[in-house]
């Protein structure tokens, strides 16, 4: 959850349940029109009963009682027709209820539960993307369209461009959440497509936009990222992200139920016990991972300013041990950056060194206010 896995899972299981739904509006639609049918053919039973019963008591071979007795017995039956019809759609969508369950009963896991599970992967950080394009999602980013990237390891990369021009798809991909549909991305020269899917995501330290905690201690939820990190490894995260001073003097429950520092349960917060307490935990998860790649999307976001001094700071004692992949809006980051790749509606609209593409924003006014803002 902590690495955005979640959207990943969702989107599989999304695409099941659309093929589903498909299914279960095709089927409605036919329990719909042979219901509709049904109707029609009893009324015009009804009617032609009916016409033909009078002339027949016009011409004296039939009493006029026997006509409405006829007349009642043929609505009778075509009533029972009916309810005939309509048990058929009901049993139609008992049977398309069925299939969805089963289809999603048998969505084949990323990976075969008989294989092992592989160790985290130790990345050097050599990132090359190359016309890389993805498919429509459904939500408001755009794709991506032929966009380009190359990092060496331990490069500060910062990506820029509005809410919607693709760069949370960018780092999606890189982390293993999203798949290309065009192009290629390798890690350390190999496709990230390659990877076993659950590798790469260990493999990778990826901080989304809005992260989420479990209900469990703050410990607990870094260790998620990195079970075999040592104490002094937890330490220096949290320090590194500005949140060790806030997590000590954190204290909860009465009692036996009493917890302090990291032992604190992530459970009982509904908000920030500090300004900007979640994304600097959410930042130290990222740090923990002690990975070669580290992903960053929109780190700056719901920062405080001790925060932001912080991720500043953390970026700078990264460089070199880690490749460093930002999406960002904020000036004072993109000054860090080595390089910088700007997108505009999914693609390319400027690559290269920050101070050349950081000039070319500021002529355009796009930094001085937020790039989402615009």
């Amino acid at each position: 959850i902590g690495a955005g896995c979640e959207g990943a899972a969702a989107a599989r299981l999304d695409r099941a349940a659309a093929d589903a739904a498909h299914d279960a509006g095709e089927a409605a639609g036919r329990a719909r029109l042979s219901a509709v049918l049904g109707r029609w053919a009893a009324a015009a039973s009804v009617v032609a009963t009916a016409a033909f019963g009078a002339q027949l008591t016009q011409s004296g071979a039939m009493t006029a009682g026997a006509l409405a007795a006829s007349i009642l017995l043929s609505w009778s039956a075509l009533a029972a027709a009916r309810r005939l019809t309509d048990a058929a759609g009901d049993a139609a969508r008992l049977w398309c209820g069925l299939a969805q369950a089963g289809r999603l009963h048998a969505l084949r896991p990323e990976r075969e539960t008989t294989r092992p599970s592989l160790p985290p992967r130790s990345l050097a950080g050599h990132v090359d993307v190359n016309a890389l394009s993805t498919a429509p999602t459904g939500g408001i980013e755009m794709p991506l369209d032929g966009v380009s990237l190359y990092a060496d390891p331990g490069e500060v990369v910062a990506v820029v461009g509005d809410y919607q021009s693709g760069k949370s798809a960018l780092l999606r991909v890189l982390a293993g959440l999203q798949t290309a549909s065009a192009g290629h991305a390798r890690l350390d020269g190999v496709e990230t497509g390659l990877f076993d899917p659950v590798q790469l995501r260990q493999s990778v330290a990826y901080v989304p936009e809005t992260p989420d905690f479990l209900p469990l201690s703050i410990e607990d939820n870094l260790r998620l990222m990195n079970p075999v990190a040592a104490d002094s490894d937890i330490q220096h995260a949290c320090a590194l992200a500005g949140v060790m001073e806030d997590i000590r003097v954190l204290e909860t429950g009465v009692g036996a139920g009493r917890r302090f520092g990291l032992a604190v349960n992530m459970g009982v917060f509904t908000r920030d016990p500090h300004p900007g307490f979640f994304k600097r935990l959410a930042l130290a998860r990222g740090y923990v991972r002690q990975s070669g790649l580290l992903l960053l999307d929109g780190p700056e976001r719901h920062l405080d300013p001790d925060g932001e001094q912080a991720l500043l700071r953390a970026i700078e004692e990264l460089r070199g041990a880690a490749t460093v992949i930002i999406a960002t809006d904020r000036p004072q980051i993109i000054r860090l950056a080595d390089r910088v790749l700007w997108l505009e509606a999914g693609r390319t609209r400027a690559e290269g060194p920050s101070s050349a593409v950081l000039q070319q924003l500021y002529e355009e006014g796009r930094v001085g206010q937020t790039l989402a803002e615009r």
